[in-house]
């Protein structure tokens, strides 16, 4: 009997890899105008995004991507110099991008999945209304008079994204449009407010609960949901009680060094409790103020507990790093349960503590009246 020659075996081995491999999804298209640029693959995750493949164009524009499925519905992007095409996959579908390099990420074509197509209307109505929002910055109008007009830009775009959420003419709360529309953002802050909005979230939550009940993305929605829905409990009930915030909210937050800082751990000592954006234009003036009138009256008693609301971690961590007072960080932003519980209105604000923790004065402006008050209490 003769032997298999060698080249088949490897043929042979080879069919038996490719028929076990796991399953793919393939992303391709043409890139117009884009000779010489670098397209990228990311994967969307949670808490980061990851580039996962790349490719250099030539004068065809012509592109591949294959990868390997993912096990539960996830969000990549196709990104450009700094442009983004955003996107879903749940199975292993062949999506067809189709653009050019100077308007990549709002003038393309998607075949292939519906999905996409929905995120893509949801993305040029985020496009539309950022472009609007950012007019209205442009005019350095007095907060009040900005959030005047933002407001209803922001209520246009709430009214179509919902019917993308709730409507299974268009998707549905188990469709990863229905996550995409609520987790949509201008200038950094989400659209949707997850307290004020929070029935929205927990449609989306229930329905991901149905779909893909061992989704990372689900355990986190979920999460989120309870998380909120407890805040605002405890505030209903602090409202209720008429409670003194000082004396019954504690605040446990993580420094710059991940340890917690309990806000109790000052009691003994007149502190100011600081909400505060370090990535804002007030906060560097902000911040020298506090450091004279904390280098006066330290050494008496004095203390400050300044609470960032920043959403870029590392911003914080680096200007944090210079100061001497307690400087923790909620990574929920303007969405901080703290700040909720705490009644904070605007940023920034601030409450001034007596040595027995009780809630003396709420404020804006650290100022002369400010330190009269402090030194009283010293």
């Amino acid at each position: 009997m003769k032997s298999l020659h060698p080249v088949f075996l490897f043929l042979s081995c080879l069919c038996l890899y490719n028929c076990h491999s796991d399953p793919t999804f393939n992303v391709e298209g043409v890139i117009k105008d884009a000779d010489g640029k670098t397209l990228y693959l990311e994967v969307r995750n949670i808490y980061k995004n990851e580039i996962i493949d790349s490719c250099k164009l030539d004068d065809k524009g012509q592109y591949r991507f294959q990868e390997i499925s993912p096990e539960y519905p996830e969000f990549y992007a196709l990104k450009l110099d700094n442009q983004y095409i955003f996107f879903s996959i749940d199975s292993t579908e062949t999506v067809t991008i189709n653009s050019q390099a100077k308007d990549f990420s709002t003038d393309y074509q998607v075949d292939g999945s519906l999905n996409a197509q929905r995120i893509k209307e949801l993305g040029l109505l985020q496009h539309v209304s950022q472009l609007k929002v950012n007019e209205i910055l442009k005019q350095q109008l007095p907060a009040d008079s900005a959030i005047k007009l933002i407001e209803p830009i922001l209520a246009e775009y709430k009214e179509e994204a919902i019917k993308y959420i709730l409507s299974g003419d268009y998707a549905g709360t188990q469709s990863p449009v229905a996550y995409f529309a609520i987790f949509q953002r201008i200038n950094d802050y989400l659209i949707f407010d997850v307290y004020n909005d929070v029935k929205l979230f927990g449609a989306v939550a229930t329905g991901y609960e149905q779909a893909y009940p061992e989704s990372p993305r689900t355990k986190h929605l979920r999460s989120l949901v309870l998380q909120t829905r407890n805040a605002i409990r405890q505030e209903n009930r602090a409202k209720e009680l008429e409670v003194n915030y000082a004396n019954n909210i504690e605040i446990e937050l993580p420094d710059i060094m991940s340890e917690t800082i309990k806000l109790s751990s000052t009691l003994g000592k007149v502190v100011v409790l600081d909400f505060t954006i370090y990535q804002s234009p007030f906060s560097p003036a902000r911040n020298l103020d506090l450091r004279e009138m904390y280098n006066k009256y330290h050494d008496r008693g004095f203390e400050i507990y300044q609470v960032s609301l920043d959403t870029d971690e590392n911003f914080w961590k680096v200007s944090a790093s210079n100061l001497p007072w307690l400087c923790v960080r909620d990574a929920s932003g303007i969405y901080s349960s703290a700040a909720l519980l705490y009644n904070v209105e605007e940023l920034p604000t601030y409450y001034l503590l007596s040595r027995e923790g009780e809630l003396i004065k709420k404020g804006n402006d650290i100022n002369e009246e400010l330190e009269h008050e402090i030194l009283r209490l010293l």
